[in-house]
């Protein structure tokens, strides 16, 4: 890509008309999917409560679930890969902003550059109505070009409120990082609030925060549930009067907090319709049905669906990981955990972590993921 660039000055950049072809292949390329994550996240935990009832043993509690999970996150190194596959910094409680910004890389702001054209002639054409978003510390490096009056978010800023908003309330902020090239940072807070269903199925919940440097993906908050006894992991858009924060005015500091707050009570609204999707019995073929109007094709028998309906009839009906919980039992829930597996560590990804995460949180597995899990809310409430 950056033969397609040249930095004329520090206020100017020339694009040759490769540039815009090279950037839509890199991001068609980071928005695939990824490697395969670790499955052992919490493994030690899961094994010693099935242990203990097995033995006969009392059962542990939701808070003596909640202590150990917290005491396993003391192993960073093993949770950096499972959990995040590697992607991202984990923050330690005692970093300020400056700090985390260092550790994770992204001590650095977006500046505005003007503009010049390659006209295809050989000619030059400066505009006035375009910049091009460039790193402080590598001018030749473009996030995108936008119109003139798009205002871009600095790291210091995103990051900065985010830890102010943990600071205020229980929240742990858990790592920071980036995705596609640096053009998407994010950062995650643990909630610190679980809820639990039948069989002791326990899920917790995260709050991610993103900021794009590139136009048309703004900056959103988003929640990212997990079911420990299988890591298994989804991302659901917060829902604030259905509006997303853009890029379109200067950042603001109350909007962003206002929004994470919505993120914090939307996940009551999640663990109450959890709980409905546990409670909702499903037949075999009414599983069958779900799972083929989720991810194939209503037209064609189970046997002719494709590889995605197969593999999740295997995970709903035994080979899922916390698949004979009762919680899951011939339940929607279990319907919706089938996906959600399948998702997170079936799929082949063979174009490495950061795209496995791209996709996970914000591209096609995750609204695959958001998909199932609306249809069957979707039964639940309709039973």
């Amino acid at each position: 890509m950056s033969s397609a660039v040249a930095v004329i000055s520090k206020d100017e950049i020339a694009l040759s008309g490769n540039y815009f072809a090279d950037l839509n292949t890199a991001r068609e390329a980071g928005l695939v999917e990824g490697s395969n994550p670790s499955k052992k996240a919490l493994e030690a935990i899961v094994n010693r409560h099935n242990s203990a009832i097995a033995s006969g043993q009392e059962s542990q509690s939701l808070e003596a679930h909640v202590e150990s999970n917290q005491q396993a996150r003391g192993n960073t190194e093993k949770l950096d890969k499972e959990l995040y596959n590697g992607v991202g910094t984990f923050v330690q409680p005692e970093w300020g902003t400056d700090k985390i910004l260092s550790e994770a890389g992204l001590d650095w702001e977006v500046v505005e550059r003007d503009v010049i054209y390659d006209d295809g002639n050989g000619g030059k054409i400066r505009t006035d109505d375009y910049k091009v978003l460039c790193r402080e510390n590598d001018p030749s490096f473009v996030f995108d070009v936008v119109r003139k009056g798009w205002h871009p978010y600095q790291n210091a800023h995103i990051v900065g409120s985010f830890v102010e908003f943990c600071r205020d309330t229980d929240l742990e902020l858990e790592r920071v990082g980036a995705l596609d090239s640096d053009r998407l940072v994010f950062a995650v807070a643990r909630m610190n609030d679980s809820f639990e269903l039948p069989d002791e199925d326990i899920v917790d919940g995260r709050i991610i925060l993103t900021n794009s440097h590139s136009k048309g993906r703004g900056q959103r908050i988003s929640l990212m549930t997990r079911r420990l006894v299988c890591t298994n992991g989804m991302t659901v858009p917060v829902t604030i009067g259905r509006k997303v924060i853009t890029h379109l005015k200067e950042f603001d500091r109350k909007a962003t907090l206002n929004a994470l707050n919505a993120a914090r009570s939307n996940f009551r609204t999640i663990e109450t319709e959890s709980r409905a999707l546990a409670q909702r019995a499903l037949t075999k073929e009414e599983a069958h049905v779900a799972l083929i109007n989720i991810l194939g094709d209503i037209n064609k028998s189970v046997d002719e669906q494709p590889k995605a309906v197969q593999e999740c009839l295997e995970l709903y009906h035994g080979k899922g990981i916390g698949s004979d919980r009762l919680s899951a039992y011939n339940t929607a829930w279990g319907v919706v955990n089938s996906v959600t597996e399948y998702q997170n560590h079936r799929v082949m990804k063979p174009f490495g972590a950061q795209a496995h995460m791209n996709s996970l949180w914000f591209g096609g597995k995750a609204q695959k993921q958001l998909n199932a899990y609306r249809q069957m809310v979707g039964v639940s409430v309709a039973a």
